[in-house]
């Protein structure tokens, strides 16, 4: 009542769905080869073990129900397709290994991490995106597997260099090389989905392009806010812009695996003759410290390294953000939410989206404040629209 859907597309109506509880007492089973296969592998056993036992786990879960159950003619077409898809996967890994091994010798990958760090600077979102646009190009030509595997060998250590923790860039990465699939002008996925549905594919492209578009926020997610990846932050202590080409370190205050607060002095520097401070910004842990005394240091050097550690109050607080600001970015990016946004509503829509993605509370308040006066004011047009029709 009051509520509209943009398309008129309406799911499965509530009374249509079998209850949960029958769901699971009739088809728990089906789950079985997952379980077995992550099972062996949490127990250490190899990927083609785990594989070989949760395979023959399918072919007995098949057997429990007469409309599932497998023969011989079954298993035999099952038997061929997984070794057509494995030829498949096997010739794309071998042509990934040959492509990894000329970059790793020729040293192409450290020519392209220092490429990005030489144009993002100290930019860490400037370094995200021409990591994007790189992994773009490169899914054109190339499966999404493939593009992951060589951006992942090119950028993977041009984001450490900017203190992203190893599987958080990896992370990153991963979900940039599937945009190759739904990025116009080349998206084979979006092409494929509009052949089977006898769609324009320039349009299905540019939809699917709308419709994923987490697929670009996420990434921002990973790299800023690592805690909801279970990651802790790494905050580098540089050192700062002085007027000599180089400084010497005179004493570092921490060592590797010393908490600190904000404000505790870390290290001193001699500049000719004066002596600078280098204090902490934030609460943190050391992880490495890269200068010892009498060490010879320029601009930009780190000194300490350092990560806040992913409490539970911080994990949370990260999924709470990042589940609130899709709702917002969602209806921002699609124009809609229980109707159509207005101009106004799209404005305070876009920075409320900012807000809530940002981990703290206090945005999230403010950011939540600001989306429920949008509910509002939609809900008051859909009644006055309602009261208008009735009349």
């Amino acid at each position: 009542m009051g509520f509209y859907f943009k398309l008129n597309i309406v799911g499965i109506k509530d009374e249509e769905f079998p209850h949960w509880k029958t769901v699971l007492k009739t088809g728990w089973f089906y789950a079985l080869p997952l379980v077995i296969i992550t099972v062996l592998m949490l127990m250490g056993r190899s990927p083609g073990y785990a594989a070989f036992w949760a395979t023959i786990s399918c072919i007995a879960v098949s057997w429990l129900h007469k409309e599932t159950r497998m023969g011989t003619r079954e298993i035999w077409e099952a038997i061929q397709t997984g070794a057509r898809n494995t030829l498949i996967i096997g010739a794309t890994v071998g042509v990934i290994g040959v492509i990894v091994g000329v970059i790793s010798l020729t040293g192409m990958g450290l020519k392209f991490s220092d490429l990005i760090i030489a144009l993002a600077g100290n930019s860490l979102l400037l370094a995200i995106i021409l990591i994007a646009l790189a992994s773009l190009v490169l899914g054109m030509g190339v499966p999404v597997t493939a593009s992951y595997l060589i951006v992942a060998v090119l950028a993977v250590p041009a984001l450490g260099e900017f203190g992203v923790a190893a599987i958080v860039a990896h992370q990153i990465v991963y979900w940039l090389s599937q945009d190759s699939n739904i990025t116009p002008p080349v998206c084979v996925a979006a092409y494929a989905g509009a052949a089977v549905a006898g769609s324009d594919p320039w349009k299905t492209g540019w939809t699917a392009f709308k419709f994923a578009k987490m697929l670009y926020v996420m990434p921002l997610l990973f790299a800023f806010t690592p805690s909801i990846l279970f990651q802790g932050k790494i905050v580098e202590s540089k050192m700062p812009e002085i007027d000599a080409p180089f400084a010497t370190v005179m004493q570092v205050s921490v060592a590797e695996g010393d908490d600190f607060s904000k404000g505790d002095l870390l290290a001193q520097i001699r500049v000719g003759d004066q002596v600078k401070e280098i204090k902490a910004k934030k609460d943190a842990t050391v992880v490495q410290v890269y200068s010892g005394p009498g060490a010879m240091v320029s601009f930009g050097d780190t000194i300490v390294r350092s990560e806040i550690s992913p409490t539970p109050i911080r994990i949370f607080s990260s999924f709470f953000s990042a589940v609130l600001g899709t709702i917002a970015f969602s209806s921002l990016m699609m124009g809609y939410w229980i109707r159509r946004t207005s101009v106004i509503e799209w404005a305070l829509l876009a920075p409320a989206t900012l807000l809530l993605y940002w981990p703290t509370f206090m945005t999230d308040g403010i950011g939540v404040v600001i989306v429920a006066l949008v509910w509002f004011m939609q809900k008051t047009k859909n009644k006055r629209e309602l009261q208008a029709t009735s009349n």
